[in-house]
């Protein structure tokens, strides 16, 4: 009875342990950040477009009204990324009905990385 209770504690430490372990960032690297921007364009989520949009000419107002409507009703699952390893861009596409297709820069600025551009 005793390794039982001792099996069950452990396989709880365990599970603990790996459900609220670290997860990586999203802006820990130029593709996640790519990943996180452009599902935050389908949500139409501010704070984070706020958060990982560093592109002045394009501000989270314009992003939101012009840009996320042609996102909305697609998944991220729909949309393919490309990466360019040596500029640190990202090709953002979607081939439906219409073609979206976007460049992003992502540069890093400090220990994250942000989206600095939107083409």
């Amino acid at each position: 009875m005793k390794f039982i209770k001792m099996l069950i504690i452990i396989t709880f430490a365990t599970f603990f342990l790996v459900a609220c372990g670290s997860k990586q960032s999203s802006q820990e690297t130029v593709q996640g950040t790519a990943e996180a921007f452009v599902q935050a364009l389908i949500d139409a989520d501010e704070k984070t477009l706020k958060n990982l949009n560093r592109d002045e000419t394009n501000p989270t107002d314009h992003l939101l009204s012009s840009i996320a409507p042609k996102f909305s009703d697609l998944k991220i699952e729909d949309i393919t990324f490309e990466l360019d390893k040596k500029k640190n861009e990202v090709l953002v596409e979607y081939k439906g009905e219409e073609t979206i297709r976007y460049w992003l820069d992502v540069e890093k600025i400090g220990d994250k990385y942000f989206v600095t551009k939107l083409t």
